[in-house]
């Protein structure tokens, strides 16, 4: 399977027009979905070191589709014999959303946010998200 991890560009996080390959995958699941978010899933050997090279919150891409995904989760199985099993798993970016923090007013100097709500009015999306 031809996965790849998109490199951001540092100043332009957002703009995914590059990467680098995944390699030494045993093996790839990759499922897109309609209305449900997609998801994705890479088996390798703890040895090839893929966690440190797909740490949480990396976006991935497939050559052959246009979704992107992200990694939400590694999962180590040792085996007594053999060289521990990771499991690197992820879904669609759109599943980023369900887990994103709005804050209006951050507190300096802590990892708190203040009470305050935030209204978004009817709009286009993208004013909506630059509204957020």
């Amino acid at each position: 399977m031809d996965l790849f991890k998109f490199t951001p560009t540092v100043g332009h996080e957002t703009v995914l027009n590059n990467g680098q390959p995944i390699n030494y995958i045993d093996s790839a699941m990759w499922v897109e979905r309609y209305r449900q978010p997609g998801e994705f899933q890479i088996k390798t050997r703890l040895s090839s070191d893929l966690t440190s090279f797909l740490p949480l919150g990396t976006f991935v891409g497939n050559v052959h589709s246009l979704e992107v995904m992200m990694v939400e989760n590694h999962e180590i199985e040792e085996n007594k014999d053999e060289d521990a099993v990771v499991t690197i798993s992820g879904r669609t970016f759109y599943s980023f959303l369900e887990n994103r923090n709005i804050a209006v007013e951050f507190v300096p100097g802590t990892n708190q946010i203040s009470g305050s709500q935030v209204t978004v009015n009817a709009d286009y999306t993208w004013n909506q998200f630059y509204t957020l």
